[in-house]
């Protein structure tokens, strides 16, 4: 059974393990490079996981199958009405088991407890699978588009959805 769970501070280990992971695996999904964040000092990986429940402006969780970190998702609060989902990953071997939408589920719910009313994210326009998955949430485009920092051949569009109760 997979185990589902905020990640803390004990588990920076596997945060930047997942992380790292899901830049390899999807380097064009995310803003930053696997070389960028594999550069980063332990502290920011301690950091990015030791936030208390009811504190801090960020928030990843986690998925462990039998001891394997096989899923993360984390989110920051933009201001105090907008969440960004930063991040969302499932190894190969998980996907397509419902894991992905638990770890929405979690952190759309982190972000809703802090007084967000909106999540949003931004998805590499060639990416139909996820762009797909995103759209089956409830997540719809906001017209907004813009190329990723210092690679301007990778086109991201935001989307968007409501936080109310789910």
């Amino acid at each position: 059974m997979v185990e589902l769970r905020r990640a803390r501070h004990e588990d920076w280990e596997l945060l930047k393990e997942i992380r790292l992971r899901a830049l390899r695996d999807s380097p064009d999904a995310f803003c930053v490079t696997y070389d960028e964040a594999a550069g980063y000092d332990d502290e920011v990986w301690i950091e990015r996981s030791s936030a208390e429940p009811g504190e801090g402006s960020s928030a990843s969780f986690l998925a462990i199958d039998r001891g394997k970190v096989v899923g993360m998702s984390s989110g920051v609060l933009c201001d105090q009405h907008r969440m960004d989902v930063v991040s969302l990953f499932v190894t190969p071997s998980h996907r397509g088991t419902g894991l992905a939408q638990e770890l929405m589920k979690m952190v759309e719910a982190w972000g809703r407890t802090r007084g967000a009313y909106e999540a949003v994210l931004d998805v590499e326009a060639d990416n139909q699978r996820a762009g797909s998955f995103y759209t089956s949430l409830g997540y719809l485009p906001t017209g907004r588009r813009e190329t990723y920092p210092g690679r301007v051949w990778l086109h991201r569009v935001e989307l968007a959805r409501p936080l109310g109760e789910s």
